[in-house]
Formats: C-alpha cells, structure tokens, sequence
C-alpha cells in the first residue's frame, strides 16, 4: 500500500459520499499542490447543508482508514478534513456530540458505499483527476 493509493481511497471516500448526499463534484484529483496530497472540488455556487459538509469532511478520513487503518497518508491532510468538520460545527451552533454522531455517520455510509469507493479510488489511481461527469458515470454502472 502506497500514500499514492491511500490518497485515491481518501478523496474518494469525499466524493461517494458527497454524491450520495445529492452534491456535485465539480472534479476530483490525487494530483498533489503545495497545500495537499489531493483534492475533491465542489462546484462554486452549491450551498450544502452544515451536518451535510460535516459528514463529507469526515468520509474521507474514514475511507482512507477503511481502506488501510495505518495509512502513509499525510496527517496534515487528515487534520485539514477535521479542522474543516470543526469550522462548520462551530460556525452553525453544532455541539460536540453531535458532530460525534456524523463522524459516525460518515463511517456507517463509508462502509455501505465502499464498492463504489473502491471503484473510484482504482479509476483515479488510473487517471490522477476525474471530472464530476465522469465520477457521476462510474456510479451509474456501479448500481
């Protein structure tokens, strides 16, 4: 197991699950910046419910421990994921325990979706970037 493949279950945990919310992707990307190791990017101007982002933030952490519990993958990418989790709990009144709960839920939804996770993590690893019709396509034939 490579950071490479634990980056591509990471990001496709975000994206399964942000799809299976009813939110689009405008793409996704393994390809690494100066800030992270990948990337799942919504569309500008889609407003996504607070419980919602949170349990998108946390798919992917879960995806990525799902897929291999001791994982290389950078920590700071993990921590950005929480911190994000943190800003929205924060910012609409979300306390602790319920934040808890929808960490909780992204596990749940994780495991119930990971044959598709593992599908787009295997694309990606193919392809590096996956615009948002192409992840929708995937999905499609995953059913």
């Amino acid at each position: 197991m490579t950071a490479r493949e634990a980056v591509a279950y990471h990001e496709a945990g975000h994206v399964v699950i942000a799809r299976g919310l009813g939110y689009n992707i405008s793409f996704v990307t393994i390809i690494p910046d100066e800030n992270t190791k990948g990337k799942t990017v919504p569309p500008d101007d889609e407003e996504r419910r607070p419980d919602h982002q949170i349990i998108i933030c946390f798919a992917g952490p879960a995806a990525q421990v799902e897929f291999a519990p001791h994982s290389p993958l950078c920590k700071h990418d993990v921590y950005d994921d929480q911190a994000k989790a943190a800003h929205v709990a924060l910012c609409n009144k979300i306390d602790d325990t319920t934040r808890d709960d929808l960490r909780h839920q992204a596990r749940v939804l994780v495991r119930r979706h990971w044959a598709r996770i593992e599908i787009v993590a295997k694309v990606l690893l193919e392809r590096d970037t996956l615009q948002g019709q192409e992840v929708d396509a995937l999905l499609r034939r995953s059913t």
